[in-house]
């Protein structure tokens, strides 16, 4: 009992004499410096103690959560034309211009990324690997659906995929042309297959893999890489004449096709006009293939 008194009088608190004797000052100073460690008798946490650490662990998780997800940018409500002119460059059948009304929405500023999949997910499913600010892709319509699951239940909040309406409008940024991005198309503004050219458009460097989120221009909205890099998922079924489907979500059990938009590392450029629309299986998984988050 003396050294554990000369313990207790070093740290400051009075255990009284050094003399061997559990007097009722050390029995005292015992308490306080339990008390200070939040312990019980037995040397336990206090519920308290234990209710503050699981509050504390959870705001923790949360805040990394949070911290960890791209920005999410405000669009606006609005109409715009949907699809492309007849004479646009590179136009496909599927691309029948129409007039859409879109709700106000969030969009992520940039693409999900290897990073950000991973900390959620504990795995990396990414073909070009090495590189955590580059987008998450080989994943499926499906694996981000687990995804989305997954964040939302350890954050509370509501993240989905855009529609198909959404992307577009939010890709166009209020832009009529094939791209939002200022002048032509450029190796220096997209990732893409810069060995082909469009509408006058120079060659470029073909990096042949992505580039990191963010390091290319945004468009006039904020957002950046919504030409090249991946392909991005939409929430939407594929459907040729669009038909409605561009404003809905198709659901998990729907074995229709989904659509993806903006074109990837690979495409040539036409691929990557703000209209440019294709169709894809949901289980489907490509290294060209990644996906942004939309939240209402």
């Amino acid at each position: 009992m003396g050294e554990a008194q000369k313990a207790l009088n070093d740290i400051g608190f009075d255990a009284g004499p050094n003399d061997g004797i559990p007097g009722a000052k050390t029995i005292s100073a015992i308490a306080l410096f339990k008390e200070s460690r939040g312990l019980t008798e037995t040397g336990q946490l206090t519920e308290a103690q234990h209710g503050r650490l699981l509050a504390d662990a959870q705001l923790a998780a949360e805040g990394r959560l949070v911290s960890m997800l791209p920005e999410m940018v405000g669009i606006p409500a609005g109409c715009f034309q949907m699809g492309s002119p007849a004479d646009e460059d590179g136009r496909q059948d599927n691309e029948r211009q129409h007039r859409v009304w879109v709700e106000a929405f969030k969009i992520g500023r940039t693409e999900v990324t290897q990073r950000q999949w991973r900390e959620l997910m504990g795995d990396n499913p990414s073909s070009f690997k090495g590189c955590d600010d580059c987008p998450v892709e080989s994943v499926s319509w499906h694996d981000v659906q687990g995804f989305l699951q997954k964040l939302n239940t350890q954050t509370g909040k509501m993240f989905r995929l855009p529609n198909q309406a959404e992307w577009e409008y939010a890709a166009r940024a209020g832009t009529t042309g094939p791209f939002s991005l200022q002048g032509r198309i450029s190796a220096d503004k997209a990732n893409y297959n810069a060995n082909y050219t469009y509408a006058g458009s120079s060659r470029g460097s073909y990096r042949g893999k992505t580039v990191p989120t963010g390091s290319l221009p945004a468009n006039p909205w904020g957002l950046h890489e919504v030409h090249g890099n991946v392909w991005e998922w939409t929430c939407s079924a594929y459907d040729e004449k669009y038909e409605g489907s561009e404003t809905q979500c198709a659901g998990s059990s729907d074995s229709a096709l989904r659509v993806g938009h903006g074109g990837s590392w690979d495409s040539l450029p036409r691929s990557l006009r703000s209209a440019t629309r294709d169709g894809d299986t949901p289980a489907n998984r490509s290294s060209s293939v990644g996906f942004r988050l939309a939240q209402d």
